[in-house]
């Protein structure tokens, strides 16, 4: 596909995301004056509001400092018009929680899930999942009763930001894609290599094991099952998000070299086995923006994939034939060269395998039809129902979005990331003229609110009164506010932020332990008649070389004739709330 040859860019958007929050930068809303956006940027909608007998608003807990640093400080208590309302932190399951012969790894992401047997949290770990029976007393409190390790459904080594469905699962994508690279030349005249041997413990594994989204639900009985949603296409995701007409997915991708935003439409609700896949390019206009155009990745039904898997397709050579572009062009003007192996190749799909391969190597093939792919540090996505927006999170902003190359040409880097928003989101037609069968479908995307950086060393790297490094995105309904959590070492410690919805100004309502990651945030509308927030918080006191822990801290944690009890670096899934009286 032809692009214009100048894209102003997503420069004006991107990378010019500190001009667009100069509005960000007064002090954040005290507990007396709830937060407003007079001067939001022109991408949010007029009909938000900070009326607060309409909208909650929370206090400042502030920019942490010495043993401020060490555990969860959060604001207790919230308003809403004269209306306080009080909530608390608990711990649902932690890094180590033995229950009989199970132990509880450390969690990357959870859901809280109702089942027909109460309550469960389900965990995603590395290459496993718990469930955690959960009760729940009169006054809110959550007490873990038992756990039960889960290892069906080749979960991968690593897994992204996942999201509850509103049919009640829990879809957890891989956040790492398993290397299918092509077979190298080999020279009939060179000498056939002995192979090392294979050690008897390591496992076989398939060229196409990992980059799933695996869904997790329970049975009726309580038991767990999981199944992979190959339809929905295999790469290193950075998260996933399903919207309420229980058809539309959207997934972002993480990836060193720049990764790309799809969308799945599944063919029946609440079923994600069969559907349509689409890959975003980015067309920039000469505004503070960008338009999205989608490029259609074709349909394949619940067994497509493993059919293949099982019979003609076992890697990257049984599914492409290759060249070499010429000129940097390839001989097939409707094909754009992508990388393979640090060379950039020319591929062509086989007969008769076209939608299969979107599948099985979903970034190839979708680069190679001129999808952008260059978003770097994607993770956590939210859907704000009231501006009908989804946000996405970067937690870095460079590489091939700052390279000057491509459809995203930011003139810098932004090393303290930010959120930007989807908009326009409508029944549109894809880049071939059909219509995407949802009413979904985002036709732009603009900056929400971006971090600062300083130029300052450390933890003193980016403002403290803007994000930094976001990763966790939750949307609170009704009530205009977009929780943004930190996974940062730039900042003194991790902060979980409520953003007013009109992108002007946001409060502080929690920090975490140093270093660490407000990952998975999850708002839960109506659980046992309050609305609850779910999070993971992990990776606390990780800190890099050039945030060197305090020397008081570091004796803490290493000398047993300490006082440590304010030491907890295990990574643990948590819930705040109860919140009640919200519609």
């Amino acid at each position: 596909m032809s692009h214009p040859t100048e894209r102003p860019a997503l420069a004006s958007g991107l990378a010019a995301i500190a001009a667009l929050c100069v509005a960000c930068s007064g002090n954040p809303a005290s507990d007396d004056a709830p937060p407003t956006s007079d001067d939001a940027p022109a991408a949010a909608s007029s009909e938000a509001s900070t009326d607060p007998s309409v909208h909650m608003s929370f206090g400042d807990v502030g920019d942490p400092a010495g043993e401020a640093r060490w555990g969860v400080r959060w604001i207790p208590s919230w308003r809403r018009g004269s209306v306080t309302g009080s909530v608390r932190v608990q711990r649902l399951a932690s890094e180590g929680d033995a229950f009989g012969a199970t132990v509880v790894g450390a969690p990357e992401d959870a859901g809280l899930l109702s089942t027909r047997k109460g309550l469960r949290v389900l965990t995603t770990t590395a290459g496993s999942l718990y469930a955690t029976e959960l009760s729940m007393g009169v006054d809110g409190t959550l007490t873990a009763k038992g756990s039960t390790e889960v290892r069906a459904g080749g979960v991968a080594a690593v897994q992204s930001i996942g999201a509850s469905t509103p049919w009640g699962t829990f879809v957890t994508p891989d956040a790492t894609e398993s290397e299918s690279a092509p077979a190298k030349p080999v020279d009939p005249a060179a000498p056939v290599p002995t192979p090392a041997p294979t050690p008897a413990a390591a496992p076989s594994h398939a060229p196409y094991a990992d980059g799933w989204v695996r869904e997790a639900g329970f049975t009726d009985a309580g038991v767990v099952n999981v199944t992979t949603q190959r339809a929905m296409g295999r790469f290193a995701h950075g998260g996933v998000l399903v919207l309420p007409d229980r058809r539309t997915v959207y997934m972002s991708e993480s990836r060193e070299g720049g990764g790309g935003l799809y969308l799945f439409i599944a063919d029946a609700p609440g079923d994600l086995s069969a559907g349509h896949l689409y890959a975003a390019d980015v067309r920039d206009d000469s505004g503070a923006g960008a338009d999205l155009v989608w490029i259609p990745l074709g349909r394949v039904g619940p067994h497509d994939v493993d059919t293949a898997l099982a019979s003609t397709v076992h890697g990257f050579d049984d599914l492409f034939e290759t060249s070499a572009p010429n000129g940097g062009m390839c001989t097939d003007p409707t094909i754009t060269p992508v990388d393979v192996d640090g060379t950039m190749t020319c591929l062509k799909v086989k007969a008769g395998l076209e939608s299969v391969a979107t599948r099985l190597e979903t970034h190839r093939v979708a680069a190679s039809r001129g999808a952008t792919m260059e978003w770097t540090g994607a993770t956590g996505m939210a859907f704000d129902p009231d501006h009908s927006r989804v946000y996405l999170a970067l937690s870095n902003v460079g590489g091939t979005m700052s390279d000057g190359k491509g459809d995203i040409r930011d003139p810098g880097p932004n090393t303290c990331g930010a959120v930007i928003a989807f908009g326009g989101l409508t029944s549109a037609n894809d880049q071939l003229g059909a219509l995407i069968t949802s009413t979904f479908a985002a036709t732009r995307v603009d900056t929400f609110v971006a971090g600062a950086p300083t130029g300052k060393p450390g933890a003193q790297a980016c403002d403290p009164t803007k994000p930094a490094n976001p990763a966790g995105l939750a949307y609170i309904p009704g009530q205009d506010q977009v929780l943004i959590g930190e996974a940062t070492s730039q900042h003194a410690a991790p902060t979980l932020w409520a953003w007013d919805a009109g992108g002007a100004k946001g409060v502080r309502i929690a920090t975490g332990p140093m270093c660490g990651a407000w990952a998975g945030l999850h708002w839960i509308p109506d659980l046992a008649g309050a609305a609850w927030l779910t999070f993971t918080y992990r990776n606390a006191f990780a800190c890099p070389p050039e945030v060197p822990l305090a020397t008081d801290v570091i004796a803490r944690l290493t000398l047993p004739d300490k006082d440590a009890s304010k030491i907890d670096s295990r990574a643990y899934v948590g819930a705040i709330g109860p919140f009640k009286g919200l519609d």
